[in-house]
This record gives structure tokens, C-alpha cells and sequence, in this order.
């Protein structure tokens, strides 16, 4: 579960996708999650259905109910598409045997694989494969010979996934937010090589010898060694030093490349993922990219620090580098006590991040992960009136709960001034528009708030902010601009805490395997952990329970399940939802994380802001 950010970044680039599912456990929460990640970024996905040994080997069943196994699996992968694909792509992109876009096999050596084409032409059926197993090892890897896996994936790939050209035509009206009329984005649409340069970065590498790398789609133009790009985001020109293509394991250096490839570019300083690249001549016209989208949120947080202080200012340096490339994760400082506090998506991802400093040798400490919680409210405030310290300047402004759906909405028909990763929205309700000096301090005074609100200074979610009255003194505004921004600040707390305010606790969604004689086992387990029980379903002598359970209940639930089936059961985990806390179950919660922040442990009051 922790790999989804790296799975959405690598989606940017690519066209079609080869979704991989054990023949045995058939398609998991983690199947499900990077299929809708593909279709919701218009990726054709082709299917390949692996451990096809296991169903022979282990559970030994015979042909008919091993393509019952395969059939199943076909059938919901298909509901994957029927849910989550567009309507103009539901039907063209189902799985079907007989179209040969799905795959069958063993990737394990010695490895073989088919399509229902391969075997009609080679004159084989599934009882072949049988007797080649039943004869021992030296008559498998002669079927390894007769059924080569990389043919099987390379004819599923040339005959099923889209070339750039094909694909761009349809791919560039989801990820590209530009005017699809403009003649820029006709020449990403038709993968024109000879307009102008449009690079989408969705990688970012860091290499001892070469210093950064930037890997990349060229959506539009052709690019050479030696070229001056410009960079959206960073406002900035960079030269390219040096292109290269990865090929394996290796690096073949080119003089140029076209559009429709990916690349990996040297000497662009100022780049990170999502970044947006051109000619300097369509720096004012061209419009970057969509933003990338993650399925997950930060929500498990650990303090680290170097084992030798003296290298501090090294582990800080290798940390910025991998938040480069990595956007899942939250780097802060805790003021009271130093700590440098690292959040991600789970404790495999956080242990990655540990793996990834000690490969640049640094030995580090890291303190046991607490979870992460996000303030929120159920009702709408009253309208808060707030003075900056001098009396001078004045703001009035409202605060409600809103979600996603509600969001789709107000863009269609209120003025925006900001919305942030937590769906969070600051609304204009003046009936002028607000000067853009003005805008930027209120807008950086409110998200001061948004980033640690009132209750226990963790992040704000779902809030829409409606600003109803703004009085500026000039004066502040050029020499204490400082005071408007606390001002804002304090306005969103008065109203967040008028407003039955409460925290948001962080949900996995989670599947366990088990053999169906330990149920009673896993799901007392879950049950003691306040898990919620969704669904039990069974496969011959193993069952799959799916259900919902709190982050701060997961800590050390491996070490639970191992022991109570003797290593028998496997589990995924994805992050599911953020969930209310009910004020009083949250009261306890509030408190512990005040004082850990060197905070009282009350809760101050509205009128204290």
C-alpha cells in the first residue's frame, strides 16, 4: 500500500499498463487501487494472470476448476473497469481470452506464459502444461522453451497497448488542463515531434556521480543535448546537459529526443515532480500540467536523527532530496523540542525513507510512529468579526464543513481564491474582487491556521472559509503586513472553535487471507482492535476478510497475526478515509497531543483569539 504515490508519478508517463494478479489469491485491495489509478489517468490496462504453477502445485486442482480460478479473476477485473473507467472507455478496454489481451503463466524459473492465440497456434491445451509438471523439472524447462513469458508479454503489449500517438489523442483532455482547441495542444495530440517542446517530469533521481536526474514525458517537440528549457513551477530557465534513455539496466546517452519518449535529463537544477517544461517562447501561453494525483495521505509520523550529530546538516540534505521525488511525504521541525518529524503513508513507506539515508551512510534513530489526525468541524460558525492588533485593519469571515462533492460545486459558481491538499477552500463573498497584494497576505494569514488549527495544532480538513468583509490600512499593508496575516489567522480560529470542532482519525481499509479454519481467530483479532468486519468471502480452504481499521489500532497487528495463525495468513493494507472522532472520545486524544507538543492541555477558547 505504501508504493501508490510512487505508482500515480509513474502513471504520468506511461500509456498502457500490464496489471500483474496471483492465480491463487486472485485480485486484491492493492489490484483494485492501482487499476483505478490507471483509468482515472486514461491508461488502457491489459491483464496477466501469474503463479498459474500454484493452482497445479499446491491446491492441485484440474483444468476445469483451475479456469473457474481464471474466470473469476476475469470477472472482477472487469467490474474494475465497469466502475472506475470513463464511459467511452468501459467497453473497448474489458479483459477478453479470446481478444488475447489477457495473459496466463508463471514469471518464477523456469517461467512460461500464453495467451489463448499462443496455445491455438503451437497446437497445445492447458492438459499439456499439466503433463509437463507431472514429468519433473527437466520437462518444464522445456516448456519454458515452447511458452516464452517475453513473447507472450511482448505480442499482449504491441497488439493491445496504445502507442503515444494514439494514446495522446485521447490522454492530453484528462491530464493537460490548457485549451484543448489552442494549437498547443493540438500538437501534444497528435504527438507532433516538430512542435513545440512539452515535458511533463514525473521522476526525480539523485546519482552520486551525475548529481540530479529528471526523467520525464515528451508529450510535444524534440529535444537536444545542450538545450535552454523553461521551467513553470520554478519560474526559471535551465540548460540540459545531458540525455539519456534507460535501457535495463543502462544508460544509453543520446544527442536528442522526440515526443512520445521519456527521458532523463541532466542539468535541470530547479525541477521537481509535475514539473511543466518548454520553450522560452511559451512560457506566457502554456499551461502546466495536472496536478498529480495520490490516493493516499500522510498519516503516521516518526522523529528521526543521526546517530552522529555531526551529521545533521548531511541527513537534512538527503531528506530534502527525497521529498523531491517523493510528495507523500511531510518533513517538519518541532519547535519546542527540535525533533526533525517525518509523516507517511504507512511504516513501510517510512522505513523506505530510514533505507534510503542509511544507503547514503548515515545511521539514524527513529522513535516508535504515532498516527497523524486532521481537525475539523460539523457546523457552520456564525459570521467572526476580528481587528488586527492596531485596530486598523478588519476581517469578517464564516467557516462550514464541506466535502468533495460539495467542492465540484462551489468551483462552478463561487469565486476562489485558494483550495489546498486538505479540500480546503477560501471563497471570496465581497462583492469586489480583492487587490493581489491584499489576497496574498489574508490568503497566507488563513492557511497559517489551516496548517495547524486551534485544537491540537494538526492540519484543518474539509473547511470552507467565507471571507464577508475586508478592511486593509494601507499603511500596514507596506510596513507591518505581518499583523493582516494574524489577523486572518485568528479569525479562523474564533470561528473553527464556534463551530462543534473535532478531529478526523485516519482508516485502513484491510484484506487478511487466511485458511478458513482460523476466521473465528482474525476476526476476534479485528474485533478487539475496533476494527469493522465488511465482508468474509471463501475460496476453497481460504477465506478473505475485508475490513475497515483505525491506523493507531494497526501498529503491530503483523506481529498479532503471525503468532495467532502460525504464519498462515497474508494481509494488504490501504489507506480508506479520515473519520470524525466524537468530541468526547476525541477530548483525551486533543490533550495528550498538546502536552507532546509542549501546549496545556486545554483547549483555548474563541473568545481567546
Amino acid at each position: 500500500m505504501d508504493l501508490t504515490a510512487r505508482v500515480s508519478r509513474a502513471l504520468r508517463a506511461i500509456d498502457g499498463a500490464i496489471v500483474v494478479v496471483d492465480a491463487v489469491e486472485g485480485c486484491q485491495i492493492q489490484t483494485e487501487i492501482v487499476t483505478k489509478q490507471a483509468l482515472q489517468e486514461r491508461i488502457k490496462p491489459i491483464l496477466y494472470i501469474n503463479k498459474v504453477d500454484r493452482l497445479i502445485k499446491e491446491l492441485k486442482l484440474n483444468s476445469n476448476e483451475i479456469q473457474n480460478y481464471f474466470q473469476n479473476i476475469i470477472d472482477k477485473f472487469n467490474d474494475y473497469i465497469e466502475l472506475y473507467a470513463e464511459n467511452e472507455f468501459k467497453d473497448k478496454w474489458k479483459i477478453i481470452p479470446e481478444m488475447n489481451n489477457v495473459g496466463f503463466g508463471c514469471a518464477l524459473y523456469p517461467s512460461w506464459g500464453f495467451t489463448l492465440n499462443i496455445m491455438k497456434n503451437k497446437k497445445l491445451k492447458f492438459d499439456n502444461i499439466f503433463n509437463y509438471y507431472k514429468n519433473g523439472i527437466n520437462k518444464i524447462e522445456i516448456l519454458s522453451e515452447i511458452l516464452p513469458l517475453d513473447k507472450c508479454i511482448l505480442n499482449m503489449i504491441i497488439n493491445h497497448l496504445p502507442s503515444p500517438k494514439i494514446a495522446q489523442t485521447y490522454r492530453i483532455k484528462k491530464i493537460w488542463k490548457g485549451d484543448l482547441n489552442s494549437a498547443l495542444a493540438q500538437n501534444m495530440q497528435k504527438c507532433n515531434e516538430n512542435g513545440p517542446l512539452i515535458i511533463c517530469i514525473h521522476k526525480i533521481l539523485f546519482d552520486k556521480h551525475v548529481g540530479k536526474i529528471s526523467i520525464g514525458r515528451i508529450f510535444s517537440g524534440t529535444i537536444n543535448s545542450g538545450d535552454e528549457v523553461y521551467l513553470l513551477t520554478a519560474k526559471d530557465i535551465n540548460r540540459v546537459l545531458k540525455i539519456f534513455i534507460s535501457m535495463g539496466h543502462k544508460r544509453e546517452i543520446v544527442n536528442s529526443l522526440t515526443a512520445g519518449n521519456i527521458g532523463a535529463f541532466i542539468g535541470l537544477s530547479e525541477a521537481i515532480v509535475g514539473e511543466t517544461l518548454t520553450n522560452s517562447e511559451f512560457k506566457e501561453i502554456i499551461d502546466p500540467f495536472e496536478n498529480i494525483k495520490y490516493v493516499s495521505d500522510p498519516v503516521i509520523t516518526v522523529s528521526i536523527e543521526p546517530k552522529h550529530p555531526k551529521e545533521l546538516p548531511k541527513m537534512l540534505d538527503i531528506l530534502n532530496k527525497i521529498k523531491i521525488n517523493d510528495p507523500d511525504i511531510k518533513i517538519d521541525i518541532n519547535e519546542d523540542t527540535g525533533e526533525y518529524l517525518i509523516s507517511g503513508i504507512g511504516q513501510l513507506h517510512l522505513e523506505i525513507i530510514a533505507n534510503e539515508i542509511k544507503d547514503f551512510g548515515i545511521d539514524i534513530l527513529m522513535s516508535d510512529p504515532i498516527v497523524v489526525y486532521r481537525e475539523g468541524i460539523k457546523i457552520k460558525s456564525p459570521i467572526i468579526s476580528t481587528l488586527s492588533q492596531n485596530n486598523l485593519n478588519q476581517i469578517k469571515l464564516s467557516v462550514e464543513p464541506i466535502n468533495e462533492e460539495r467542492i465540484k460545486e462551489i468551483l462552478k459558481h463561487k469565486k476562489i481564491l485558494a483550495i489546498d491538499y486538505n479540500n480546503n477552500l477560501i471563497i471570496n463573498d465581497l462583492s469586489q474582487e480583492i487587490d493581489d497584494k491584499i489576497k496574498e497576505i489574508i490568503i497566507k494569514g488563513i492557511k497559517m491556521a489551516l496548517n495547524a488549527g486551534p485544537l491540537c495544532e494538526e492540519p484543518i480538513k474539509g473547511l470552507q472559509i467565507n471571507i464577508h468583509l475586508l478592511k486593509i490600512d494601507k499603511n500596514t499593508l507596506e510596513v507591518d503586513p505581518l499583523q493582516i496575516m494574524l489577523m486572518g489567522k485568528r479569525a479562523v480560529y474564533s470561528a473553527f472553535l464556534k463551530s462543534e470542532p473535532t478531529i478526523f482519525e485516519p482508516i485502513y481499509k484491510i484484506q487478511i487471507q487466511v485458511p478458513t479454519n482460523l476466521i473465528g481467530v482474525i476476526t476476534a483479532l479485528l474485533l478487539q482492535r475496533k476494527s469493522k468486519i465488511l465482508n468474509i468471502e471463501q475460496k476453497d480452504s481460504y477465506s478473505y476478510i475485508t475490513g475497515l481499521i483505525p491506523v493507531k489500532e494497526s501498529f503491530n497487528l503483523s506481529t498479532d497475526i503471525r503468532s495467532k495463525t502460525a504464519g498462515q495468513a497474508f494481509w494488504q493494507t490501504v489507506f480508506s478515509h479520515w473519520e470524525f472522532i466524537s468530541y468526547d472520545s476525541a477530548q483525551k486524544i486533543i490533550s495528550d497531543i498538546r502536552i507532546k507538543k509542549g501546549r496545556k492541555a486545554e483547549i483555548p477558547k474563541a473568545d481567546f483569539f
